[in-house]
């Protein structure tokens, strides 16, 4: 199993990215793909009959359902956005690369049911792998990363402090029409009407020295049947293992081209390009049912 690299939701401001370096991928070439069978989005597949002719095989962390940004933690690590548009860029291209000798499939670890529903969302024309247990990766020896927390987490920005000198609105009742009649007066806080209506007053808070305030805490039972005072602790998040972004042409069930880094908008042009120079080509299977 290999692991390059590790990654919080919330690292420290500034903290180095560690990458994937080329010298970690370079055993790759020339490697037999797995006698594996894995569940896709068009049905199980057979790896090394799928590779048994000229296959793209890209490897990307998970399916990006676009809209939205996901958190500033998810994109510090290197190329781990991009799902999407290499995604549809394959698609678009799809006829292109097959009249070029090579199909094309996706392998992720998310679940099944994420990738068909990223699939019919999007159109998608080629089937994706679901390899939740990282059985390639085992097989060979293909670089992951770790990630706590959820990639699409929001973190809302801190509300801007208001100018206490500025007026405040302030509803009072409402209209015979139902409508709220709003009144515009100045800003006051809690503590300064406390203030204010404690100041001449015998015995008020503000002529006393310290004000106690006794908190009773409530007892729990834990298992061992002891009591002790109840507190609540929020456990850190679970780290989720995800694939590196990585892209390769495979052929004669072996790999022959491996494309790293992998861009999610370039990797179709370039390996289309490569497929173009001549060199032997193993034909498609007769009854190949994605041709």
């Amino acid at each position: 199993m290999v692991r390059m690299s590790t990654h919080e939701s919330t690292p420290p401001s500034g903290a180095p990215v560690p990458e994937v370096e080329a010298a970690d991928i370079e055993h790759l070439t020339g490697m037999a793909i797995p006698a594996l069978t894995l569940e896709s989005t068009g049905g199980p597949l057979d790896l090394q009959f799928w590779t048994s002719s000229r296959s793209v095989i890209f490897f990307f962390p998970r399916p990006e359902h676009g809209g939205h940004t996901p958190s500033l933690a998810w994109q510090q690590i290197p190329n781990s956005v991009g799902s999407l548009p290499q995604a549809k860029t394959f698609s678009d291209r799809l006829q292109e690369l097959i009249y070029l000798g090579a199909r094309v499939c996706g392998v992720s670890s998310a679940p099944l049911a994420d990738l068909e529903a990223f699939v019919k969302r999007h159109g998608i024309l080629y089937p994706i792998i679901s390899d939740p247990e990282f059985k390639l990766r085992d097989a060979l020896k293909l670089p992951t990363f770790e990630f706590a927390g959820d990639p699409d987490a929001f973190v809302p920005e801190p509300e801007p402090e208001r100018d206490p000198t500025a007026p405040a609105v302030i509803i009072t009742e409402i209209g015979p029409d139902g409508r709220p009649i709003q009144i515009i007066g100045p800003t006051t806080t809690a503590d300064d009407e406390l203030e204010e209506e404690s100041t001449d007053e015998p015995g008020s808070i503000a002529e006393t020295d310290t004000l106690e305030i006794d908190i009773e805490e409530t007892p729990v039972e834990d298992e061992t049947g002891d009591d002790e005072t109840a507190t609540e602790e929020l456990a850190p998040p679970e780290p989720v293992e995800y694939y590196h972004r990585l892209t390769f042409v495979a052929g004669a069930g072996k790999v022959e081209k491996v494309f790293f880094p992998s861009y999610p908008m370039r990797d179709a042009h370039e390996i289309a390009q490569w497929l173009q120079i001549p060199r032997e080509i193993t034909p498609f299977v007769a009854d190949d049912p994605w041709v």
